[in-house]
């Protein structure tokens, strides 16, 4: 899809075209997402967010267990949102860096058509869980998936849901 703008809410924007290559070369596939669901992170907080299965590539694979490991390292993060439109938002861009306890960046596409739900989700709790493993229900109907909770900024991504709902 051609963009005729790029938006973004980042401090330095990505500006150009070959930019916007570069984050999309680190795109990781979606395999499916369950709604808002809550659990303890690492360091025994409560946290809730949808959880979205990734395709397990090594070092999405390597930050459960490190973060196991080190639980007090397992905040550090960012991510940027970028939004791609014609006029209207028609991709959602999560670019997603984790900073400790080992180097991870991973980049998530989000046609909103296809993605609306998940976005309003993610919008409505400033969340993520990353997952590259399906849930697994327990006895009781307890859901266990081990997932790395991330949180992003949400801002932009309501802004612009928002504006489509007004041309809507």
């Amino acid at each position: 899809m051609k963009a005729h703008r790029l938006y973004t809410d980042a401090a330095t924007p990505t500006e150009t075209m070959d930019e916007l290559q570069e984050v999309l070369s680190h795109r990781v596939p979606i395999f499916g997402y369950w709604p808002s669901i809550g659990g303890l992170n690492s360091q025994g907080r409560f946290m809730a967010g949808p959880i979205i299965q990734l395709k397990a590539r090594p070092d999405i694979a390597d930050l459960d267990r490190l973060v196991g490991l080190e639980p007090e390292q397992s905040g550090d993060n960012w991510s940027q949102w970028l939004f791609l439109t014609d006029p209207l938002p028609r991709v959602a861009i999560c670019d997603c860096r984790q900073k400790t306890p080992a180097a991870c960046r991973f980049v998530l596409v989000f046609p909103i058509a296809k993605y609306r739900r998940l976005l309003d989700w993610i919008a409505e709790t400033g969340m993520m869980a990353i997952t590259i493993k399906p849930p697994i229900i327990k006895p009781g109907g307890f859901i266990e998936v081990p997932a790395l909770f991330f949180e992003t900024r949400v801002d932009q991504l309501r802004r612009m849901l928002a504006l489509l709902d007004r041309r809507n």
